[in-house]
């Protein structure tokens, strides 16, 4: 094994692991209007095309890690559709003072 692969597989488990925060604060506050449902989208998205081209590229190691990214991703998205809240219309008096 290459240096580089060693590198890579070391980044790869430490930048998936500390994913796991944004997941535990979706769960634990049950709120995600602070994030974008747009890029989240966008970013799972662009990670079933990693996935695909990596399968294509035929590479192991890269087959490896690919769907571990697209799991956040997919789990990210599905918290963040689930806890979105919709705001209820406020209801306001309006007042005639004439």
């Amino acid at each position: 094994m290459q240096p580089i692969e060693l590198l890579y597989i070391l980044s790869s488990t430490v930048a998936i692991a500390s994913s796991a925060p944004q997941i535990l604060q979706l769960l634990r506050t049950k709120k995600s209007e602070e994030l974008s449902r747009a890029t989240w989208s966008m970013w799972l998205t662009t990670q079933f095309f990693n996935l695909a081209y990596m399968t294509h590229l035929g590479n192991p190691l890269l087959i490896a890690f690919s769907p571990a990214w697209l799991s956040f991703y997919v789990i990210i998205m599905t918290l963040i559709i689930r806890y979105r809240r919709t705001p209820v219309p406020q209801m306001v008096e309006v007042v005639n003072e004439t």
